[in-house]
């Protein structure tokens, strides 16, 4: 919540990363965006016998303009003020 994770510590490639600890083929890994995620979703879903890890690619705050991609707001409500902006 301190702000974006690459400028506190890097974790890409997340889904290499994934693979490896996960053991590789056990696992199908996913990445999407906003408005794939109920596709993708379904296809886990319908994959058999395997488990499915999914990282989805968004952003925070998306479509109001002072909360759309700006760490501050990351677990934080806007106020009465922020609403109306909102």
């Amino acid at each position: 919540m301190d702000g974006f994770v690459s400028d506190i510590m890097e974790i890409a490639p997340v889904a290499e990363k994934w693979r490896q600890v996960s053991g590789g083929t056990r696992w199908r890994s996913t990445v999407t965006d906003f408005v794939a995620i109920e596709g993708a979703l379904a296809e886990a879903a319908a994959t058999k016998g395997k488990p499915t890890w999914h990282r989805g690619h968004t952003i925070k705050g998306k479509g109001v303009s002072f909360m759309g991609n700006n760490p501050k707001f990351h677990g934080v409500a806007p106020d009465g003020k922020m609403n109306e902006l909102a």
